[in-house]
């Protein structure tokens, strides 16, 4: 049998070999090897129930396919690089074992166009699962950050300026619930991922009799990818997929970019744990934040490769165009920086030194409670926000060391806008303690230690209940795997 028998039709000769090395995509294919075989056999035993491929024959294919997929498994089968990609590899290595009669059966009904969606889809599915796992991981970590500085007082900063007083798990609070959508974005993708495009055929559908609703249930599919056009030409889902991975190492990188300012010593707010450090060629003294800092870069290399994806197909006729097999590396890059990125994130999160008492010590420099006093005046003397922001920010030009001294609010209220303004020194000194301005804050999801409180509940069931969907999907997918290879089971048994 000659090698190759896809070619053997319609060319008369072999591919040049720089030919061969240009289109082949079988290195990035051998991340969806599994799949392929998988989706194959599932083509196989419809194929088999519908009666359009004998049932002796069909098991000998099933049985044939599984020796490949347990190969796979277990890293001992060997790729050529000289196939286009891992479609035809795999139909002629059933084809050389069985021969034509019998192997040439199991590609009937179907295309390599809607064959890769779906390989790409198995796949997509399964990476998206693991990336919602770590995020929940990174989620869980950040949680027991703000539950135990929950009363760990911090400035909270605008332009990298001091500008309010907070607490340390206000920071960790607010990632949480940006994480949370992250979760949400992946959960909204899986479902528009997870519908079937086997059985569009090449872009026109067959006229061999399948039964698409059965492969979809095989494969634990939503729903049918209807449109044979728009099953083999859209990728609008890898689009949106490399989109969230981009958020998401942004994301990422925004938190890199804190720690390592935190890091500093001009803020000594954090220290990293020397596992995850580096040292300086030079410097002695230096402790690096070397992590930290290639996530952001790693995370930029992510952005660019979504880039990528955009541009390779703004304009794409309709149909299936080789264009599409330079996305599936952009992918799969993408997607493994980003799961070792959420790695080394948890890594520095869970291993850091946190020195409450530098970052209490910088909420009493920088005129935090310029605010809180400006506000209390507004509520206690009926001026306008606009009045008090005055006399706070004059005070804070001429007489910083004076926010809290009755006397000197009263002189400049009188001098700017001809106000008698009556201030208890007693109640402005309360202002002096950060947990008082703190207890004073009234807005929902302000850094109190009440709104803490509301939120790390909130919060923390939402990331359980994004846990529980994702634990429940992905047995639902290995429950429909199980069930595949107990009907390979069924079909082979009898097969000497």
């Amino acid at each position: 049998m000659p090698k190759n028998i896809l070619r053997t039709g319609r060319l008369s000769k072999d591919m040049s070999p720089i030919v061969e090395k240009f289109l082949t995509s079988v290195k990035d294919d051998i991340k969806i090897s599994f799949y392929d075989v998988l989706g194959t056999q599932v083509h196989n035993i419809m194929l088999i129930e519908e009666g359009i491929v004998d049932p002796q024959d069909g098991s000998i294919i099933l049985a044939e396919l599984q020796k490949i997929k347990e190969e796979i498994l277990a890293g001992t089968i060997e790729y050529d690089l000289t196939y286009e990609d891992i479609h035809p590899l795999i139909e002629d290595r059933v084809i050389n074992m069985v021969g034509i009669e019998i192997g040439g059966k199991l590609h009937s009904g179907r295309s390599r166009n809607d064959q890769v969606v779906l390989d790409i889809k198995l796949k997509i599915r399964d990476d998206l699962i693991v990336i919602a796992k770590k995020l929940i991981y990174l989620g869980e970590t950040l949680m027991d950050l703000a539950r135990k500085n929950s009363i760990v007082i911090c400035p909270l900063y605008t332009h990298l300026q001091r500008a309010q007083i907070g607490t340390f798990s206000h920071y960790f609070l607010a990632y949480i619930e940006e994480l949370n959508r992250h979760l949400s974005r992946i959960w909204d993708c899986l479902i528009r991922v997870n519908s079937n495009p086997l059985g569009a055929g090449a872009v026109g559908g067959t006229s061999i009799p399948i039964n698409r609703q059965r492969t979809t249930d095989l494969l634990g599919f939503d729903s049918i990818q209807l449109n044979s056009l728009d099953a083999v030409s859209s990728r609008d889902y890898t689009l949106e997929l490399i989109s969230i991975y981009a958020i998401i190492a942004t994301f990422i990188s925004r938190i890199a970019e804190d720690l390592v300012i935190w890091s500093s010593a001009e803020f000594k707010y954090i220290t990293f744990d020397d596992a995850y450090s580096s040292v300086s060629s030079a410097l002695p003294q230096k402790k690096n934040s070397d992590t930290a800092e290639l996530l952001r870069a790693k995370s930029s290399e992510i952005i660019g490769k979504a880039f990528g994806v955009f541009t390779m197909q703004k304009s794409l006729y309709s149909g299936y165009n080789r264009d599409f097999q330079q996305i599936k590396p952009q992918l799969w890059d993408s997607q493994e920086i980003l799961s070792e990125n959420l790695d080394i994130l948890i890594g520095i999160l869970s291993s850091m030194e946190i020195h409450p008492e530098i970052m209490e010590q910088a909420t009493k420099e920088g005129n935090l409670i310029a605010l809180d006093i400006a506000e209390y005046l507004v509520l206690n003397n009926g001026i306008s926000f606009r009045m008090a922001h005055g006399i706070m920010g004059e005070i804070v030009q001429h007489n910083p060391q004076d926010l809290t001294n009755s006397e000197i609010i009263a002189s400049v209220a009188k001098d700017k806008f001809d106000l008698d303004l009556a201030v208890p020194q007693v109640e402005l000194e309360k202002y002096n303690d950060p947990v008082y301005c703190l207890a004073s804050r009234k807005s929902l999801g302000n850094p109190s230690p009440d709104q803490q409180e509301y939120m790390i509940e909130l919060f923390n069931r939402e990331l359980e209940d994004f846990s529980r969907k994702f634990k429940e999907k992905a047995e639902f997918f290995q429950l429909c795997f199980k069930k595949v290879n107990d009907l390979i089971n069924d079909f082979t048994k009898n097969l000497p």
